[in-house]
């Protein structure tokens, strides 16, 4: 394996899961009446926070799903740059934009709660990247 630069499998991994939940993901029509709904995406984030960490499961499979679907994302995107920090950071911070997107579409719901959500399948999926790349790293080491 390359010491520099991004692995090759796993980035190409990141790109066709990134894209296929992208095209999920991402708004299907722009239409008005954005302001009002980013207003009512932006009124209360942190009450909206809590209240779907409380509630988790409670909307049945979307709230699992919401979940499911980035860990891929965190764990590709670790094996991919090896960077456990800074690669789920930048993912989980670029589907808080995808989340913003979405208020152009009146059909799509702008959901703080999601948030909490995709960041943490974010940082399951590194978290799991990590432990592997560790356990590859002494199973190296290990007479």
């Amino acid at each position: 394996m390359r010491r520099t630069g991004w692995a090759a499998l796993p980035t190409l991994a990141l790109l066709v899961w990134g894209a296929l939940v992208l095209s999920m993901t991402l708004p299907m029509t722009v239409e008005p009446g954005v302001g009002a709904r980013l207003d009512q995406c932006l009124a209360d984030p942190i009450g909206r926070m809590d209240w779907s960490v409380r509630t988790f499961g409670e909307r049945g499979l979307e709230d699992v799903m919401n979940v499911a679907l980035w860990i891929p994302c965190g764990f590709f995107g670790v094996l991919a740059t090896r960077r456990a920090v800074a690669a789920p950071v930048v993912i989980a911070a670029g589907f808080v934009v995808v989340e913003f997107l979405q208020t152009l579409d009146p059909g799509r719901e702008c959901d703080p709660g999601d948030w909490v959500y995709n960041s943490f399948g974010v940082a399951a999926g590194a978290l799991a990247a990590a432990a592997l790349t560790a356990l590859r790293a002494s199973l190296r080491t290990d007479p």
